[in-house]
């Protein structure tokens, strides 16, 4: 009985077409990997983007208009993000001050009643919305206390 003979080429047919589709099968995975991050980065970017805007624009408002007439204000002022209209909150907090004083001379003490109260605290912030969220992401909501 002849010994079969059995070819190493023969044994190793089909061994290249199995490690192609291996490796396409990786390349696939991390190619949707890479795209996944990307698509993260971009759309962080975005986000940051429109935030930027919302500050800067929110400061000018600031820096224009003044706190105490900022606080004074019948409503608050608005501000054009991405070709949308916000009408931002504003949160003021004022103290009463009285100043009193003794002169040195020994005369009545003088009191000065009704000055202008200052603002201690002000924020500015977009209002939580459904827009907002969409533009800004997260809770939507971008807060400038100065």
């Amino acid at each position: 009985m002849p010994a079969a003979r059995c070819s190493n080429r023969n044994v190793q047919r089909g061994d290249a077409m199995l490690e192609a589709l291996i490796a396409m099968v990786l390349l696939g995975v991390i190619g949707l990997g890479l795209s996944y991050a990307a698509a993260r980065a971009l759309n962080a970017q975005r986000y940051l983007n429109t935030q930027n805007l919302a500050v800067m624009q929110m400061r000018q408002t600031l820096q224009q208009t003044g706190v105490t007439a900022l606080c004074a204000a019948a409503s608050g002022p608005s501000a054009i993000i991405a070709s949308q209209t916000f009408v931002l909150d504003r949160n003021c907090q004022s103290v009463s001050v009285n100043v009193a004083a003794t002169l040195a001379d020994g005369s009545e003490p003088v009191a000065l009643n009704g000055a202008a109260t200052p603002v201690m605290t002000m924020s500015l912030s977009t209002p939580s919305t459904t827009a907002s969220r969409a533009l800004f992401g997260g809770d939507g909501k971008i807060v400038l206390q100065p």
